[in-house]
């Protein structure tokens, strides 16, 4: 049997940063963010941009989103076919670097102990 195995992603999460982007927000509109937040850093493709798909993902009734939509539009960029939230964009960059540098160094230091060809260790011991 085979298994899928997908990486974690982090992300830092600053209060205040937060609260000054969604200060602006009602609280549901904030929830329904959060929510977006989340599945949109975690995600494996794009979201829709439209508000059935945006209710389907944050597990939210569509009426919630039709009511909150001008807020989300304020905050995220809905203008497109899907979803763009630029700074957790960059989040994902720098955290997709950090994971390669990570997988490199783990790469060199696996070849420096166990030899050149990556292979598994000697069983002599």
């Amino acid at each position: 049997m085979t298994s899928t195995v997908r990486r974690a992603f982090w992300w830092k999460y600053h209060n205040s940063d937060m609260e000054l982007r969604l200060r602006s927000c009602s609280a549901l509109a904030e929830g329904i963010l959060h929510r977006l937040f989340r599945a949109y850093f975690a995600r494996d493709r794009e979201i829709p941009a439209d508000q059935g798909a945006l209710a389907f993902v944050c597990n939210v009734p569509i009426d919630d989103v039709r009511d909150v939509w001008p807020e989300l539009q304020s905050v995220i960029d809905l203008t497109g076919p899907s979803v763009v939230i630029p700074w957790l964009d960059e989040t994902r960059r720098q955290v997709e670097a950090v994971s390669q540098a990570r997988q490199q160094a783990g790469l060199k230091g696996a070849a420096k102990r166990w030899g050149t060809d990556g292979g598994s260790p000697d069983a002599s011991f």
